[in-house]
């Protein structure tokens, strides 16, 4: 429930995907629910939201382990101000909402709305009650789920309810949600366990108003419950309340400082312990195996006696009253636990080998820069990008050469297999002059012929490529956006991205050659105008010479048998060929120019691309890199910490070192990293995509499940057994620190399990007032079975177990199966009343100075759930001086009701006040409270103080007219004005201040 509620959630998930590979794994009988009234986190828990980078809440090393849509329910707010105005028509919300007047005023002070739960309590359930159907739903729904899973409809269900008490949503839902599962027909059979958090034990920055006043408030209301001395409407109906028995199994109390003194951040550490022990508490015990999936060793007495304790079934106690005789005021039904970890620290060893491995590969997809005895580098290797850019073969692959671009070479699939302009001149006036020749007849027109032929062909629609070349250059200027787009996307970018997606080439040397390539687009752009006019000026000179042929033919002398006019007329031909192809060329050059330019927007867009691609693989490589150095870290303290990490740091970075300097490993294993990468693309793979999908955090989910596999795999294949550090044992590496020497491994366990102190602190003086409570405490060892193990470690694991049994009083040994890797101490501590914590305390002087002086209504309407709490038992056990001073305006009412009544005792003749009550059959009854009206609560024992109380109350509840209360009332003003003549009308005399503040009381309560 909440957002605390939902980091516990994610962070049990990641432990169980840790052990087990999956979140729900086929082994496990468990389900899920996250409710909360928060949409952005809703919505990052959801499977089918994309995860943000740098978000490690939902995600481990690239595993997601978010819930399905139907595990979560987003409780939606509905128009509330509407609702004010209509209440009426809201009949399950108006019977406990409040003042109408109270709710207009916190919403006027909200221009902007209320956020979430905002922490006010009763608005998380307000948003509960618009949404409780959805959530009755998804409750049914994840029952059926799991029993249809199973094959099984079992009702052996245990519900864990995780929440934080700071806020409105947790703190404002939990005790409506447990009301409704006990309306559910697994819900009645089912064993309901709370894990609540309480706020810090110390001011922050952070808190807003209510923050620590809703966690006393909570407990307050949750204690009230337990004992029957609330019953809250039933959210789902327009009458009644829930059921008034047993609410919750349990309850455990988490605090952010443990009995040691260990204080831990509340927003990340501590949801991460609490989903630790849980998993000790529910998985690691077996407690939650699916039926088929194998088991470990049966459980024993001193372990079913610990399950017995969170599950409450050896509740052996008594709720406390203020008096005896009077109803039950605190629950006994509370429970804290410690948790100490001596652990080989896979997880932490899996993370920092993934990071290398990860890291190696976004150094090969930057720079492919390898140094022998170190591995792949951050910097660049010597590279000639312009050599390449201009080497006429790689022209030749992109479609980039100047014939390519002028149209004188097929580029795309629908061109034509177009020749050079001066091939495509010279075939056609060679064969028109030739044509001419064979035709005999008068040769004096041959020149004129070819002279319209040639310019008709460079003009004409059937002459150059059967448009002539003005028209057939301008129809393909059309093409030229397609043509851009090819060379460079299909071209340059595809095949620089099959480079550096196989590893052939690294991203900076992409950007580079990409660099490079803008520069020689730039300037053949320039020098286009300049080949223009060489070109034209060799036109000019061509046509002089194919005009001076003309004449010399047309001058000729046909009957002069030394002139030879075939000969001359093949020359024309070839002059009009050079002219015409250098006229041609100056329209393909401008062409060219065009689509070079068309080419260069392309490129700028491909290197925005290639440079947000190598920008995110950089931030990607920059991140991997923090999150290695901050694992694995050489010298760290295990002081201040919930776990005892027991291995060399040293000798884990030597070993992967290693792994990181062998070059075939890390060729092969990069080589897989980069092909997780492009399939996480898809079919359409390409620079583009990449900058338009791939964001760092996107990169850093898709290569660490990969890389995590990879740098497994390797640990587990090095020859030395001490190397591979995945594989390790816990109890061989207590061995070789400890075999032989039983006085140091008692004091290291001894020590270990002292620091397992719960996460739930006790007032020393609470615990010892009224006789203390018969509190159980229970050491769980988590200890991993000998399978496997030599016989002189077997033996050493029998001194171990030796040792833990000698460091606590109560202790019980559950072997493990699959966590050979650490040692868990879980300290449970139950069947105390909430008075014991020490936080509570501190909770109640925020809560006492919020609801007391102004706005003390509308502070009590946001932090208690239905009513303003003054009616709640006291979570502390009052004094006989406070009893004595809560009942002197019940004893002033009494007195002028006529309840009371002066007599002499018949023996004695002492004075005597006694207390007149009915019974159920109308019988009139008398009690001695007192010995004097005079002396008014001085003498009253605590049991009769609370029977003074019940018999006015039920008194007043008589006095239905109000002429009855306004007599009365007029009695009690009497009483307060004699009181002031016989202190001689000062109004500062004790005595008139005294019934001052006790005559006010008294008119509250008589509602006058």
């Amino acid at each position: 429930m909440g957002g605390t509620g939902g980091k516990v959630l994610a962070a049990l998930r990641r432990q169980i995907y840790q052990q087990y590979r999956s979140a729900e794994p086929a082994a496990l009988a468990v389900d899920y629910l996250y409710i909360d009234t928060s949409a952005t986190d809703t919505r990052i828990a959801d499977i089918t939201s994309q995860i943000a980078a740098g978000d490690r809440m939902w995600r481990t090393l690239g595993h997601s382990v978010q819930l399905s849509p139907g595990q979560i329910v987003h409780l939606e707010q509905a128009d509330f101000s509407g609702m004010l105005s209509n209440l009426d028509d809201y009949p399950t919300i108006r019977k406990w909402i409040g003042e109408k007047s109270v709710w207009e005023d916190i919403w006027n002070s909200a221009p902007n709305g209320i956020e979430a739960g905002g922490q006010l309590r009763r608005f998380g359930r307000l948003l509960f009650a618009q949404n409780v159907r959805k959530v009755s739903d998804a409750l049914k729904n994840r029952l059926v789920a799991r029993q249809t899973q199973d094959g099984v409809a079992t009702t052996d269900w245990t519900i864990h309810i995780f929440a934080g008490l700071a806020g409105g949503t947790g703190s404002g839902t939990f005790i409506d949600l447990v009301g409704q599962l006990r309306k559910l027909a697994a819900g009645r059979t089912a064993k309901i366990i709370l894990y609540v958090v309480l706020p810090e034990t110390q001011d922050t920055s952070w808190a807003k108003e209510n923050y620590y006043a809703n966690g006393y408030a909570a407990l307050a209301e949750l204690n009230a419950a337990v004992v029957k001395q609330q019953r809250l409407s039933d959210v789902a109906e327009e009458r009644g309340t829930y059921d008034n028995n047993l609410p919750v199994d349990n309850c455990f109390i988490i605090t952010n400082r443990n009995e040691n003194g260990l204080i831990v951040n509340t927003e990340k550490l501590l949801p991460q312990i609490v989903a630790e022990s849980v998993y000790q508490i529910v998985i690691a015990s077996g407690d939650a195996r699916a039926q088929g999936a194998q088991a470990g060793d049966a459980a024993g007495a001193d372990q079913r006696a610990w399950r017995d304790m969170v599950t409450g079934e050896n509740y052996f106690g008594q709720y406390e009253k203020d008096a005896e005789g009077a109803p039950d005021a605190r629950a006994n039904r509370f429970m804290a636990f410690g948790i100490k970890r001596i652990a080989i620290p896979h997880q932490e060893v899996r993370e920092y080998s993934t990071m290398v491995f990860l890291r190696q590969y976004l150094l090969r997809a930057l720079h492919d820069n390898w140094v022998d005895g170190i591995g792949f580098e951050a910097a660049s290797r010597p590279f000639d990008a312009a050599h390449e850019v201009r080497n006429e073969t790689r022209r030749e692959a992109w479609g980039l050469t100047n014939e390519h671009l002028r149209l004188e070479r097929k580029l795309l699939d629908n061109d034509a297999g177009w020749r050079s302009l001066r091939d495509e001149f010279t075939a056609a006036l060679t064969g028109r002059t030739e044509a001419l020749i064979s035709e005999g007849g008068k040769n004096d027109g041959w020149a004129a012929a070819l002279q319209s032929f040639a310019r008709d062909f460079y003009e004409r629609e059937n002459g150059f490529r059967r448009s002539g070349v003005p028209e057939f250059y301008q129809v393909a200027e059309r093409s030229i956006p397609d043509r851009a787009r090819f060379i460079v996307r299909n071209r340059i970018a595809a095949t620089l991205f099959d480079e550096w997606k196989s590893c052939r080439r690294p991203i900076r040397d992409v950007e580079r050659l990409i660099d490079e390539l803008i520069v020689d687009v730039n300037e053949r752009i320039g020098a286009s105008e300049k080949k223009i006019a060489d070109l034209i000026r060799q036109q000019e000179q061509k046509d002089a010479d194919a005009k001076k042929l003309f004449g010399d033919y047309v001058n000729s002398n046909a009957w002069n048998p030394l002139t030879d006019r075939k000969k001359m007329l093949r020359q024309l031909s070839l002059a009009y060929v050079d002219a015409y192809s250098l006229r041609a060329g100056q329209v393909a050059q401008a062409f060219m120019k065009k689509t070079l330019m068309q080419v260069l927007t392309e490129l700028q867009a491909l290197n925005a691309a290639v440079e947000a691609t190598a920008a995110r693989l950089e931030a990607a490589s920059i991140t991997a890199e923090n999150r290695r150095t901050q694992r694995v870290q050489v010298g760290q303290s295990n002081i201040g910490s919930h776990q005892y990490k027991f291995y060399d740091p040293d000798h884990v970075r030597q070993v992967i070192a290693r792994l990181q300097s062998d070059n075939g490993l890390q060729t092969q294993q990069t080589l897989a990293v980069a092909s997780a990468l492009a399939n996480a693309m898809g079919t359409q793979a390409s620079f583009v995509r990449f900058a338009e999908t791939m964001s760092e955090g996107r990169i850093l989910e898709v290569l660490e499940g990969v890389a995590e596999e990879k740098a497994e795999e390797a640990l587990a294949a090095m020859e030395s057994e001490r190397d591979r550090i995945l594989q390790s044992s816990i109890i061989q590496k207590l061995y070789e620190e400890y075999a032989g020497q039983n006085e140091a491994l008692r004091r290291f366990v001894s020590e270990r399990v002292r620091e397992a102190g719960s996460f739930a602190a006790f007032s020393r003086n609470e615990s010892l007032a009224r006789g203390g409570a018969a509190i159980a405490r229970c050491l769980v060892a988590f200890v991993p079975s000998d399978a496997g193990l030599p016989d002189h470690i077997k033996d050493f694991r029998l001194e171990l177990l030796a040792a833990i049994r000698q460091a606590s009083d109560n202790v019980a040994i559950s072997e493990t199966h699959d966590r050979g890797h650490e040692i868990v101490f879980l300290s449970l501590v139950n069947q105390f009343p909430l008075r014991f914590l020490s936080a509570l305390e501190f909770l109640k002087e925020k809560h006492d100075r919020l609801v007391s002086g102004p706005g003390a209504v509308r502070k009590r309407l946001e932090l208690y759930l239905e009513g303003d709490g003054t009616t709640l038992p006291s979570l502390y056990a009052p004094s006989a001086d406070q009893l004595r001073q809560d009942a002197a305006p019940y004893w002033l009412i009494a007195e002028c009701a006529g309840l009371l009544a002066q007599t002499e005792n018949n023996t004695t003749g002492a004075k005597e006040v006694r207390l007149k009550t009915t019974d159920a059959d109308g019988r009139i009854r008398v009690h001695l409270v007192g010995d004097r009206l005079e002396n008014g609560t001085k003498g009253l024992t605590p049991a009769n103080a609370l029977m003074l109380k019940s018999v006015v109350s039920e008194h007043l509840a008589t006095l239905v007219h109000i002429d009855q209360r306004n007599a009365l009332k007029k009695q009690i003003i009497d009483r307060q004005n004699a009181v002031l003549e016989q202190a001689g009308f000062d109004p500062n005399h004790p005595s008139v201040v005294a019934m001052e503040s006790v005559a006010r009381k008294a008119l509250e309560l008589l509602g006058v």
